[in-house]
């Protein structure tokens, strides 16, 4: 399941999810053992704490002794103490000695023999009826030797922290002093040496005094004196406790507890604990973030790989990837990069290659068609040479006899001419309307002749295509031979026909590789149709009608333009698409055959790979524009 997951990741996600969990794991691992060794550390601080506390508070006790050992040897060095003792002078021993007990603060002064036997005793009302119950203080005054130590009182009464020094004379030991201050709350206070530590006194597992007050209200178990602190619960607060003995007389004796509260431990350890939280969030986010960025910039020239991979395969082979660096991406990319540079070369080579397959395939068709066109045109020449002469051998027969019967008709009118002395009128009459009759018929079939005539003509010159052959010529002088052969043409045959031309060449065409007979053949077409246009204009508006026929050349480069308009009557809508075609044609009967524009077409179109542009408006005017290649390499 997990592994399917995995699987179905981005490529970003299968890197940085094993790298920030195994990462995240050590630094959170870490991180924890970095917070429990503190924590102990602070613990162990703690400890060490209460132990240099504790050497502090029994030095402080061992001062207060010593202390006490001074107060006591002030007092035993008075001058009149030795005899008073000696004397066994109670009331002025206690005249003399109340002062220094109150100056000194001693809550017990007692003065004892070198029997034991008490001499004086001072003290507070609290302490004054409380009989030391330690022999070894007794025993030790009797002796006249210095000591110290804590020593138990009556039930009820606090222990004492007592100092003891002999009363001698010059000669002997006269017996001791000996001064003592309770072991109360207050003292506790002063011994202390920090505030937010609490002293508890025990003797014989009795509370003596304390400066915690729920040490006194409640039950807890002090520590062993030879165990390391400890954590103790008094009430609701925990503690860490200390055990100190205090005295060397008493096998028991007294115990004092030092408490340290642990809240300010734990508060210390909770704010470790919040520190290392935010640390490790704090990591775990910078190690996320970092790991995001690191991956994300590894990744992204994956991606960028994957994306110019993926152009490529579309066929985009300009795509190329920007490299620096040294590391296996990198090489990769360069590779990438190489191979996108020879596929480039070879598909540059491979489109050259289709391109000149290409050129050759539309040369083939073009040659193709030429010869389609030229076998068309072969073929209707055949055809149509091979019906001229049919028609024309019997058609020279009629136009011959028509002229036979012309020629006779005229000498029977002369013979008739000559014979009318011997003819009747009337007879004169009938032989002169026939003959006339007859001479109309001849004109009419030599008319019609000689227009078949021009038929069979125009159907030669329409089958004798050229051969093909080009040669270089000028293209403005045959389109000005052109237009006077035919302007001289349309005078003959309408003397009364006259036409403005104007002309307009291009002196920087030069030579043209055309095949002049057929060039020339297809202008004549054109300005024959514009002539006749024209013609037909001026007879139909008269003289407010001016004649124009305009010709112009234009070197176009590597190719050349014709430019034929008439200001005549234009080309209807409904006829333009027809033009061309063989055997249309708009003129009436007799006046034209429906060929010339066909020929020009296979002319300009077919041989010479050119294009022809019509403009017209009815009863304005017609335009014709050729347009053909320059050079004899331009023809496919």
């Amino acid at each position: 399941m997990l592994r399917k997951a995995y699987l179905k990741l981005p490529l970003r996600g299968k890197i940085l999810l094993p790298l920030l969990s195994v990462f995240l794991g050590m630094w959170i691992l870490g991180t924890l053992g970095f917070g429990y060794f503190f924590t102990k550390r602070l613990e162990q601080h703690l400890q060490e704490d209460i132990e240099d506390i504790s050497s502090g508070v029994l030095h402080a006790f061992e001062q207060e002794k010593e202390l006490l050992l001074l107060k006591a040897r002030l007092v035993a060095g008075r001058e009149d103490v030795p005899s008073m003792v000696a004397e066994g002078n109670t009331e002025q021993l206690s005249q003399t000695l109340q002062p220094l007990q109150t100056s000194f603060k001693l809550d017990l002064l007692q003065i004892i023999d070198n029997n034991g036997s008490v001499v004086l005793k001072l003290g507070h009302k609290a302490i004054a009826p409380v009989q030391l119950r330690d022999e070894v203080v007794n025993q030790f005054a009797s002796l006249g030797r210095n000591w110290f130590d804590v020593v138990a009182t009556e039930e009820n009464s606090p222990s004492l922290l007592v100092g003891l020094t002999a009363v001698k004379s010059s000669q002997k030991v006269l017996g001791g002093v000996i001064v003592g201050t309770a072991i109360s709350d207050e003292f506790l206070t002063q011994v202390r040496t920090r505030k937010n530590q609490h002293l508890v006194a025990f003797y014989n597992s009795k509370i003596m005094a304390s400066t915690l007050a729920d040490a006194k209200r409640v039950s807890w178990q002090l520590p062993p004196v030879t165990s390391l602190p400890l954590r103790v619960v008094i009430g609701e607060q925990s503690y860490i406790a200390k055990t100190l003995e205090l005295g060397n007389t008493d096998s028991t004796g007294c115990k004092l507890v030092l408490l340290q509260p642990v809240a300010p431990l734990e508060r210390a350890q909770r704010q470790l604990w919040v520190s290392i939280s935010f640390f490790c969030l704090q990591g775990a986010v910078i190690t996320t973030i970092v790991g995001v960025r690191v991956t994300g910039w590894l990744t992204s020239r994956i991606f960028d790989l994957t994306w110019a991979t993926q152009e490529l395969a579309n066929g985009d082979l300009s795509t190329r990837i920007d490299v620096s660096g040294k590391d296996e991406v990198v090489i990769l990319a360069q590779n990438f990069n190489l191979m996108a540079e020879q596929l480039a070369e070879r598909d540059q080579k491979i489109s050259l290659q289709v391109q000149q397959l290409e050129q050759t395939l539309q040369q083939l068709k073009a040659a193709h068609k030429q010869i389609i066109a030229q076998e068309k045109l072969a073929s209707m020449g055949s055809l149509t040479t091979g019906i001229a002469h049919e028609i024309r051998n019997p058609l020279n027969l009629i136009n011959g006899l028509a002229d036979v019967s012309l020629d006779l008709t005229q000498e029977l009118i002369e013979e008739i001419e000559n014979q009318l002395v011997h003819l009747d009128v009337k007879e004169v009459d009938y032989i002169k309307e026939l003959v006339t009759e007859l001479r109309e018929n001849a004109l009419q079939i030599h008319q019609q002749g000689q227009r078949t005539e021009g038929i069979i003509q125009g159907m030669l010159m329409h089958a004798r295509h050229g051969s093909g052959q080009r040669e270089l010529a000028d293209i403005n002088a045959l389109l000005d031979k052109a237009m006077h052969l035919a302007c001289s043409g349309m005078q003959v045959s309408d003397n009364g026909f006259h036409v403005d031309m104007e002309s307009n060449y291009d002196e920087s065409i030069g030579l043209v590789a055309i095949v002049p007979q057929d060039i020339s053949r297809a202008l004549h077409n054109i300005i024959n149709n514009a002539l006749y246009s024209i013609q037909e204009k001026k007879r139909a508006i008269g003289e407010k009608f001016i004649p124009l026929l305009a010709v112009s050349t234009r070197n176009l480069g590597d190719k050349v333009e014709i430019c034929i308009r008439d200001n005549g009557e234009g080309i209807p809508p409904d006829v333009i698409d027809n033009i061309f075609h063989a055997f249309f044609t708009t003129k009436p009967p007799g006046k034209g055959t429906g060929l010339g524009l066909s020929l020009t077409h296979d002319i300009i179109i077919g041989q010479h790979q050119g294009e022809i542009k019509l403009e017209t408006e009815v009863g304005k005017y017609a335009e014709f524009r050729l347009i053909f290649p320059k050079s004899a390499s331009d023809y496919c």
